[in-house]
């Protein structure tokens, strides 16, 4: 399963959309709390998450799913400089980043096609 946690409804179908057309199956989410309210990942699945999302941070959901026994694959989407992010993540787990604009290419190196 695939997991998507973002806020932009264009974004976020444009990634559903390539996913299924490969076969995959895909979950999408507006935000963190409306994905910990309906799911459970497993580690074998893989989690996108935009890092600027209203209500909880991308960043906390992905400190809350790295925290779990046997995490899920996770991958944060973000359009922030380095330094930016090398401040977000100082304290703990740092996820793959794909960056923003999104390309289908950056997209798919983390998923099996």
């Amino acid at each position: 399963m695939i997991y998507v946690i973002e806020d932009d409804a264009s974004v976020r179908d444009a990634i559903s959309c390539l996913f299924e057309e490969l076969g995959l199956n895909t979950k999408t989410y507006i935000d963190g709390e409306s994905f910990f309210e309906g799911s459970r990942p497993k580690q074998s699945d893989i989690v996108f998450v935009d890092l600027a999302l209203p209500g909880m941070a991308g960043r906390d959901i992905i400190r809350k799913l790295s925290a779990e026994g046997g995490p899920p694959q996770i991958v944060a989407m973000t359009g922030l400089p380095r330094r930016d992010l090398d401040q977000i993540f100082v304290d703990g787990f740092v996820p793959k980043i794909v960056r923003k604009p999104l390309e289908e290419k950056s997209l798919l190196q983390f998923v099996p096609v």
